[in-house]
């Protein structure tokens, strides 16, 4: 078999890997960023394709079309970056970035194929070598700065990244870094050291494309990511039994291909090992790694607990005012969570009058009637803890009862229409509810994680002790004074009573001595 037929069956496999990988990411993908790493592989299964045909078409007149059409390749360049642009949210002036990254694009793409400024010549068929044209050099220095920003893009959202994004970009940039090495060394390096002996070998920069993309599908739809050490492993494993299984083919003698064959058969078995291996040793990191962030991250919600209870204590411990002790536990909020809505208030004896102990942020109109509302006080009563918007969803998907579901669907509406994001119970003893407290969405935009919610768990303790203080202290104010107006009362009338009583009897006394007899 001819090596110019390998070369060019191994274009058109990797072509049509490339067309997979696109449909995969317009099918699945559901963003614009997904789009255009899809355009991305499309174009590059061009590339591949271009230089496929190439390698089979013998008329030398139509050949040196196939050789320019290979500069298709640049287009390569702008969707990488506008994917790369989405998907690190660098969207600002975007249209302006993408026609500056595009009209060059489209500029060298035309001209290769209408003219000889990119490749000026054949010099051979078999095997395929072109002689380059004067803007061609132009042409590669785009290529290889556009793989350089979006590089630097990559490496720069990597080091602000955390998890499993982090751990994506990890792999954008071992594929991309096989791409674009491939490239600098077969289109570049060797092409520049003798341009005739290494050209045929620029094939090779086409194909490992499928590399890249197959990093890149890999990161963004499987949902657990092993770590790059491991595919590293398996990716140099594989090349290296394509090599050592293509060998039995191109050796002459019967002993030789024996050889090879047991090399092969042994090779597999000892890689097989190695990836076991490299494997356990992963995932032993990995759960280290896990119980270690899980550590920390208990370590700062204690941390966070004990800062925010210690504050508390301090502010509330001379403080038994209603109002003055909800305005404390705001402020409290407001500096811990950086919420700049918050709101404070009892379940209401009426629901037709609610009322508000303290309100920052919220709209009077909208906040007094959720408060209004008795969904709001059962739903608080049934969870008997601190909910989200995503707990109240939750609960709607279990319940059965469509009356029930469509009044939790209004008040979900209701809570999104003020933003609202959290919602505090406050409890007496034996789980009587007195109160809420709902917080609205933080100052930065980030949403309250799994921790932040267990936190104002544990919070919402103290501040039910510190609410419930506050309403006895309220009742034993008003008992006091009622009992002071009814004394004040009761005062005045007794002495009128006792002056009563003395003229009664005063008069009870004249009325004795006149009825009495007179002595003889």
């Amino acid at each position: 078999m001819e090596i110019s037929i390998i070369r060019g069956t191994l274009c058109f496999i990797a072509g049509i890997a490339n067309f997979l990988f696109a449909s995969l990411f317009w099918i699945r993908g559901k963003n614009r960023a997904t789009f255009h790493l899809g355009l991305a592989a499309f174009f590059s299964g061009l590339y591949n394709f271009a230089w496929g045909i190439s390698y089979f078409w013998e008329n030398p007149n139509t050949l040196i079309f196939w050789a320019r059409a290979t500069w298709i390749g640049t287009l390569i360049i702008p969707e990488f970056l506008i994917f790369i642009y989405y998907f690190t949210e660098r969207e600002k002036n975007l249209k302006l970035k993408a026609f500056l990254w595009y009209f060059p694009g489209i500029l060298f793409t035309l001209l290769a194929l209408t003219t000889p400024y990119f490749v000026k010549e054949l010099i051979s068929t078999k095997p395929l070598v072109a002689r380059a044209g004067s803007l061609s050099r132009f042409g590669r220095l785009y290529v290889i700065f556009g793989s350089a920003a979006g590089l630097y893009y990559l490496l720069k959202e990597y080091f602000k990244s955390k998890g499993f994004k982090k751990l994506q970009i990890k792999y954008f940039i071992v594929g991309v870094c096989i791409y674009a090495g491939s490239g600098f060394i077969f289109a570049g390096i060797l092409p520049f050291l003798s341009h005739q002996r290494f050209n045929q070998y620029i094939y090779l920069s086409a194909i490992s494309s499928v590399f890249w993309m197959g990093f890149s599908t890999y990161a963004i739809f499987q949902k657990a990511l092993f770590g790059i050490k491991l595919i590293l492993t398996e990716f140099l494993i594989g090349l290296m039994g394509v090599i050592l299984a293509i060998l039995p083919f191109l050796t002459t003698t019967l002993f030789l291909k024996i050889l090879t064959t047991l090399l092969f058969l042994l090779f597999c078995v000892f890689g097989y090992f190695l990836i076991q291996a490299t494997y356990q040793e992963e995932k032993k990191r990995e759960e280290a790694e896990k119980l270690a962030i899980k550590e920390r991250i208990s370590r700062e919600q204690a941390e966070k607990f004990a800062k925010i209870s210690k504050e508390l204590k301090e502010k509330l411990s001379q403080v038994l005012n209603l109002e003055e002790v909800a305005s404390q536990i705001s402020d409290v909020l407001a500096k811990a969570f950086q919420v700049d809505k918050i709101c404070i208030a009892p379940k209401p004896a009426d629901f037709r009058f609610p009322e508000v102990w303290k309100n920052v942020g919220f709209s009077s109109q909208k906040i007094l009637s959720l408060l209004g509302d008795p969904i709001l006080y059962l739903f608080l009563e049934e969870t008997g803890r601190v909910s989200s918007q995503g707990e109240v969803l939750s609960l709607m998907e279990k319940i059965q009862d469509e009356i029930k579901k469509e009044q939790l669907k209004i008040f979900l509406d209701k809570l999104k229409q003020n933003e609202i994001e959290v919602l505090i119970p406050l409890f007496q003893r034996e789980k009587v509810l007195v109160g809420v407290i709902i917080l609205g969405k933080r100052i930065s935009g980030e949403r309250y994680s799994k921790e932040d919610l267990e936190i104002l768990n544990n919070l919402s303790y103290q501040f039910s002790i510190s609410i419930s203080n506050a309403i006895f202290f309220k009742k034993i104010q008003e008992d006091k004074e009622a009992l002071e107006k009814f004394y004040k009362l009761i005062e005045g009338r007794e002495l009128k009573m006792m002056e009563l009583k003395e003229k009664i009897k005063e008069l009870e006394q004249k009325l004795k001595e006149k009825t009495q007899p007179n002595p003889k």
